[in-house]
């Protein structure tokens, strides 16, 4: 098991259980899907070893585009791509933070709520 894994099998359901309610479906999904990855949820691969014979069985992973464990090499391909992108110089990077207040309904309505963050900071900029 992975870190991110690990860290979802022990703390996912207290974190489910507080802010379920007000949570995105895709992000529920997204811990259901990383908790149970590489177990027999997903089915697993028979391998046989062409030295020994040995049969080996490998589970099978969720491939949920979230999972560390799946898309890492994904994730650093296109990472590298991103670098070779860039323009040379300095950058910069700028953060906007919204109250305490405002993180849970925003949590709740990330569409329509991260659209005006991000309208007014590109007005702030």
């Amino acid at each position: 098991m992975g870190a991110i894994q690990d860290i979802f099998i022990v703390h996912g359901p207290a974190y489910l259980e507080k802010f379920g309610a007000d949570m995105p479906d895709a992000h529920r999904k997204a811990i259901d899907a990383i908790i149970s990855c590489r177990t027999p949820k997903h089915g697993f691969t028979v391998y046989e070893c062409e030295k020994c014979g040995k049969t080996h069985y490998i589970y099978r992973g969720c491939g949920n585009r979230h999972c560390p464990a799946c898309q890492s090499g994904k994730a650093l391909s296109q990472m590298d791509a991103q670098l070779e992108k860039l323009l040379p110089g300095h950058y910069f990077m700028i953060t906007f933070t919204v109250p305490e207040e405002m993180r849970s309904f925003m949590r709740s309505h990330q569409r329509v709520t991260y659209n005006a963050l991000f309208t007014a900071s590109s007005q702030a900029i």
